[in-house]
């Protein structure tokens, strides 16, 4: 395989777009995938495009979840002749992403809206 990066990062709830690579061997070639850590990055969030030698890798990782997956992909040969490369995924927040579950927040916010509205009854305050 060639072509392909040591590492990418994606941001959140996002893919990767095309990433193109080439492959050589006796055809057919079969490409497979495996990550490290599918919490971030599942193994369907792993597809290949293209054919023959001019192959595409697109990334998916699970929506809302940050962090760094190591992903190894394999193309296989029709003589079961092998070969790997890996590739770093890290996972990035956007500048306004928030990790704040947003029923968390809502529950934080009703507290802060009951609270001032009770020292305003309690307090006699305007």
């Amino acid at each position: 395989m060639a072509n392909l990066p040591s590492s990418i990062a994606i941001t959140v709830n996002t893919s990767s777009g095309p990433i193109k690579f080439s492959v050589t061997g006796i055809s057919p070639i079969t490409l497979s995938a495996s990550s490290d850590e599918t919490a971030v990055l599942p193994v369907s969030g792993i597809q290949f495009g293209g054919t023959g030698t001019n192959r595409i890798l697109t990334i998916t990782p699970t929506p809302n979840r940050l962090g760094l997956a190591l992903v190894t992909i394999t193309a296989t040969d029709a003589n079961g002749l092998q070969s790997a490369a890996s590739i770093e995924v890290d996972v990035v927040p956007t500048s306004n992403y928030s990790a704040v579950d947003p029923t968390t927040l809502l529950f934080w916010l009703a507290l802060l809206l009951i609270g001032g509205w009770r020292r305003r009854l309690v307090g006699g305050g305007v």
